[in-house]
């Protein structure tokens, strides 16, 4: 509907439940309509939405354009039909669902490009491949790469999978830190050590950072030490090509088909094997990101303990320092520290995480024993299935144990035992005699993920008005550049196109050439246009439909 009767720009297009399709751009004028195959009009969004929801799901739909037009405009490979969905009620974590060509975006990842890209990497790996690596060749289950970390080993097809898709983040972004934690680059995270070998995906990731970011010096004391190959995307991106590569052996036998290049030094920094014998991968069907769930975080940044209660003896407490005992690498600033607790100093997690509608759990934190414990003094790690009226212990880090190494360190433990818990809470119990006895621990992460690749999103319509929804919220706005160029540009004639949809309806919008990505809620959008230096308006709705490009 428009506001006025000065001239405005709008793709016209109808949907139906058969398909539909866009006709010529055309200036609209109360009196005439003229085609306008040759004009080129520069365009400004600002974006009203009637909930934060729709806003939240409008920032998802734009994080994709990044990655589709990187892999078009610079390799003309057109990522076809994809249906990306994001819910408000759908905390189960981003994932990519070969089977359907589908990928999930978490509730909470609305606004995390990084999550976005690499799911969408996934989605450009199974159309260049034709299917997904082979991330689970014995069958088992939960699939090895239900829970899975750039810096920790895994299966060898599940770390080419999930490295191949934190290469094409940071490829994409240009920026070996791009992904929130990590340096591709420099092989370090904040979220503890880094594992070597092959089948580390972070290993994997950085390996193809090195071909295509041109030359560089991770060591200058090693001459050896230099990244010597000079941004060979294409080169890459032909090698990727070749056929489906279950693993980084089936990638570099690839590579050395299409190159004589060798992959030796890139490989060396990145602590991957030179040598190579061939492997037999097995058979099976594509495996999906299975990305992990942060169930809960906890890195203390907000200076207090919000999220933990305290229990200890002789008034005894945990406290937060800005100066921890050791030289600790994380990027935040706070720790959490007990000394001087003679029986215990317990921390224990206020709310309860629900593991129940999970299938495999990851306890991963970073902590810190000072040599001076005696005996069975140090760190106890306890889980409680009832909401902390019964505990059972996961782990100790003690003299008895060889725990107590005075350097911070870090920790994997599995959850397995406390699956079925919809009330499940952590506590950290510290016992030491006298204050030179520090204990320390940072970067808390509950991890959950089920164990099958695809998943999907759950919609309700609570209100029952046809949307798929969860909560009303206010109305507030959103405001971003957006153009047909998906994040500035200029919108030009793109003639007729046809495109597939899954509900009828009829509205006015806008669908970038090409582009199959989705616009699965209504938006009432306000555009303001620049037409001969004046500003128009123009309104208009989008409404209910997956769209997508046939």
């Amino acid at each position: 509907m428009l506001l006025n009767d000065d001239i405005v720009t709008v793709y016209d297009y109808t949907a139906t439940s058969s398909g539909g399709s866009i006709s010529s751009i055309w200036d609209y004028d109360t009196e005439t309509y003229t085609d306008t195959s040759e004009k080129l009009l520069s365009v400004d969004f600002d974006l009203q939405f009637s909930t934060d929801y729709f806003a939240w799901a409008f920032m998802v739909y734009q994080s994709t354009h990044t990655p589709y037009y990187f892999v078009y405009d610079n390799f003309g490979t057109v990522i076809e039909k994809a249906t990306i969905t994001w819910d408000i009620d759908n905390p189960s974590g981003s994932d990519y669902d070969n089977i359907f060509g589908r990928i999930n975006i978490d509730t909470y990842d609305y606004n995390d490009p990084d999550t976005i890209y690499h799911e969408y990497g996934h989605l450009v790996m199974d159309t260049i491949y034709g299917s997904m690596p082979n991330t689970n060749p014995n069958n088992l289950d939960p699939s090895p790469c239900a829970i899975h970390s750039p810096n920790i080993g895994e299966e060898a097809g599940c770390a080419w999978a999930e490295g191949w898709a934190e290469f094409f983040t940071i490829w994409v972004a240009d920026s070996a830190t791009f992904a929130y934690g990590y340096d591709f680059e420099d092989r370090t995270t904040i979220f503890g050590s880094w594992e070597s070998g092959e089948n580390v995906e972070g290993n994997i990731a950085g390996m193809l950072w090195d071909i295509v970011d041109g030359t560089g010096e991770q060591d200058a004391n090693d001459e050896f030490k230099v990244d010597d190959i000079n941004s060979l995307d294409d080169t890459l991106w032909i090698a990727f090509n070749s056929g489906l590569q279950n693993n980084v052996a089936e990638f570099i036998t690839d590579w050395e088909s299409v190159s004589d290049i060798e992959l030796n030094k890139v490989m060396y920094l990145n602590t991957i094997t030179s040598t190579y014998t061939g492997s037999d991968t097995g058979s099976g069907s594509g495996g999906g990101s299975g990305t992990q769930l942060d169930s809960f975080t906890e890195k203390f940044e907000d200076g207090n303990f919000n999220s933990w209660n305290y229990d200890s003896t002789l008034g005894r407490d945990w406290e937060l320092t800005d100066n921890p005992q050791a030289d600790w690498s994380s990027l935040d600033s706070y720790v959490a520290t007990a000394e001087n607790c003679d029986s215990y100093c317990d921390l224990i997690m206020l709310d309860t995480v629900n593991l129940a509608q999970f299938d495999n759990g990851l306890l991963r934190f970073n902590y810190y024993v000072n040599e001076n414990v005696d005996n069975d003094e140090g760190l106890y790690v306890s889980g409680s299935s009832d909401g902390g009226s019964t505990w059972t212990l996961i782990e100790s880090y003690t003299e008895d144990n060889g725990g107590n190494t005075q350097s911070w360190e870090s920790a994997y433990l599995s959850l397995s035992n406390f699956m079925n818990s919809a009330d499940f809470k952590l506590k950290f119990t510290a016992k030491s005699s006298n204050s030179s006895e520090d204990i320390e621990i940072d970067n808390i992460f509950i991890l959950a993920s089920s164990s099958s690749s695809g998943g999907g999103s759950s919609n309700s319509d609570l209100d029952e008005d046809g949307i798929d929804d969860s909560v009303d919220v206010e109305v507030t706005s959103y405001s971003n550049s957006f153009t047909d160029g998906v994040t500035s540009g200029e919108i030009t004639d793109r003639g007729a196109q046809t495109f597939d949809i899954d509900v009828s309806g009829t509205g006015i919008g806008l669908l970038p050439q090409n582009h199959q990505q989705v616009i699965k809620y209504p938006m009432l959008m306000y555009v303001m246009i620049t037409l001969n230096s004046q500003w128009k308006t123009v309104m208009m709705w989008l409404l209910n439909v997956v769209v997508v490009s046939s």
